[in-house]
């Protein structure tokens, strides 16, 4: 991995989960997974994602979620000995497809750009 990228940006949290539900697509592109295999291995994050005020995060599907990303995640950098979080990003991007629209996408990124403040929150 490349020196310099903040760990947040790459490894999901409980707590990053939590406060910004909708996080969860950035991780989950960077991990290639779709909501489908999300929802077969640690329960469904479509609400976090397209609806997070509506989501609930509990502390245990958080926790779920976040070693579901963080083990694939980490696989794809270790077994790639030049990758860098633009890797990560076409990876998001492949796995985003058309689900989403590409304002959502850009606000996304913006505030991840900024990450200390995501959708008006402090994390």
């Amino acid at each position: 991995m490349e020196a310099g990228i903040r760990r947040r940006l790459v490894f999901a949290h409980p707590e990053i989960l939590k406060a910004v539900p909708e996080a969860s697509l950035h991780y989950r592109g960077l991990a290639l997974l779709s909501l489908k295999r999300v929802q077969e291995i640690a329960g469904a994050v479509e609400t976090w994602e397209r609806n997070p005020s509506a989501a609930r995060v509990s502390d245990d599907k958080a926790l779920r979620v976040c070693r579901l990303y963080n083990a694939i995640i980490g696989s794809i950098i270790l077994d790639s000995a030049d990758w860098t979080l633009e890797n990560g990003y076409r990876n998001v991007l492949a796995t985003l497809g058309i689900s989403v629209t590409i304002p959502k996408f850009a606000q996304l990124w913006f505030d991840f750009g900024r990450f200390g403040v995501c959708v008006g929150r402090t994390v």
